[in-house]
């Protein structure tokens, strides 16, 4: 199957900043930058395979090329980037050099008044065997563990639009879709996915200290395997200032799911859907606690968080924790915490949180995911971090209770700034792959990157 090229992409795009650049930067505040970074890594085992195929030597170059401009009222930033990568492989691999993960993102916001748009779009186009599963979550928590061969394009956007936000009665609207697409690939395990997710809200004072509000939503989710489902949800809501430091937000209504599986049977799971939040504000921050309850590709859920927000002399503490319960699994403990604080010569930061989703087979999956990291600033200009990236899943259907897997990654890097525009990191990289239905493996690599940055504005 033929692949569309996003690097041609990217840098047809970035053809086209540059054409605009002399309208743009007579309105002022325009700000265009450059990075070239060259980082070559010796890795025992790049793939992460059971059993390592044997050494390998990674070079990769990055271009990055980006613009972004400020006004009174708007913003914009985009940015363009690509790799040229040399790979020496083990025996039985491909070795060469390759143009790869093309990129493209652009974010553009207006606010005026109490009026605010935002738009924002990203694409992105790598190969299969580099890619590194791990850099980041998807929004329900789960990560891809992507392995094997062949390519994998990634777009997403979003519009998020608020009307007479601050006055008597307003309105909100947001969009999002994303696409995700496998070519030439030999796992059979990679699915190809579509989402489409719309959402509006009406809302008006009723009094000083209370407001009502309608809100309806809308999603449609398909999958290269045959699993598709749509839903659509109305609900009818108000919102009170009980007392001077506690606010009450309850509202009611109603919930359609239509699931269509891989073996042609259709479902459809509705009714009344309800939730309950209410939050005090303290000395130091808000407690509140949360109910809801709804419908999804699975049935019926229900769900209880307890939260706390509070800042710290040198950081900040926000987090929820409590239990998930679903038509096809037991209750779960679900969380969501953040924590960082700093000195004038260290930062730590460490964000940990678990949910309950649903997968491509539409059973459901309980995600746990962890990102810390810890700096010391040694002098001046040199750093020293730590840093570990850890995520888990585990199927939650008696049938599937024995198929979870582990990723982390453990990361010690040294970075040292040479002049204004020359920098250059070093470290050691640990990766781990623990499965319950088949082996482990484990991979360790060392690596050195420099890189030269460029920045004019007008």
């Amino acid at each position: 199957m033929s692949r569309p090229s996003l690097f041609a992409g990217a840098l047809a795009v970035g053809a086209a900043a540059a054409s605009g650049q002399a309208t743009a930067q007579d309105a002022g505040g325009v700000v265009h930058t450059a990075r070239i970074s060259s980082s070559m890594e010796a890795n025992d085992n790049y793939s992460l395979s059971e059993d390592s195929p044997g050494d390998s030597f990674i070079w990769t170059n990055t271009l990055t090329l980006g613009m972004s401009s400020i006004t009174p009222v708007d913003s914009f930033s985009g940015t363009v980037a690509g790799d040229l990568r040399f790979a020496e492989l083990p025996a039985g691999a491909d070795s060469g050099t390759d143009l790869d993960n093309g990129t493209v993102n652009l974010d553009y916001a207006r606010q005026v008044s109490d009026n605010s748009l935002s738009l924002n779009f990203s694409a992105n186009d790598a190969d299969v065997e580099f890619l590194d599963p791990l850099r980041s979550f998807n929004d329900d928590g789960s990560f891809d563990d992507t392995r094997g061969t062949g390519r994998r394009t990634l777009m997403r956007g979003g519009v998020a639009l608020t009307l007479n936000g601050d006055g008597p009665v307003r309105f909100a609207f947001s969009a999002n879709a994303s696409e995700t697409n496998f070519y030439d690939t030999t796992d059979e395990g990679l699915v190809d996915r579509e989402f489409q997710e719309v959402s509006a809200m009406i809302g008006a004072d009723v009094t000083d200290t209370a407001e009502i509000y309608l809100e309806g939503s809308a999603y449609n989710r398909k999958r290269g395997n045959g699993n598709d489902s749509d839903s659509a949800t109305l609900r009818l809501g108000a919102k009170a200032d009980v007392s001077p430091v506690t606010v009450l937000d309850a509202n009611i209504g109603y919930q359609r799911v239509n699931v269509d599986d891989e073996d042609g049977t259709s479902e459809t799971n509705e009714g009344v859907v309800a939730g309950l939040t209410l939050t005090r504000a303290l000395p130091n921050g808000t407690i509140y606690t949360r109910i809801d309850s709804s419908y999804y590709e699975g049935g019926q859920e229900a769900s209880m968080l307890v939260g706390r927000e509070f800042e710290l002399p040198a950081g900040s503490f926000a987090g929820e924790i409590g239990a998930t319960v679903t038509d096809a699994s037991d209750a779960n403990p679900v969380f969501n915490l953040a924590y960082n604080t700093g000195t004038p010569t260290s930062q730590f930061r460490v964000v940990l949180n678990q949910s309950v989703a649903v997968n491509d087979d539409l059973n459901d999956r309980l995600n746990l995911n962890l990102t810390t990291s810890y700096t010391h600033l040694v002098n001046p200009t040199s750093s020293f971090t730590l840093s570990a990236l850890a995520g888990r899943r585990q199927d939650l259907q008696t049938e599937f209770e024995d198929e979870s897997l582990t990723r982390f990654t453990l990361t010690a890097q040294y970075d040292q700034t040479i002049t204004r525009d020359w920098a250059v990191s070093t470290g050691v990289r640990h990766r781990t792959r623990l499965e319950d239905s088949a082996g482990d493996s484990h991979s360790n690599a060392v690596f050195l990157t420099l890189t030269r940055s460029f920045g004019a504005q007008r």
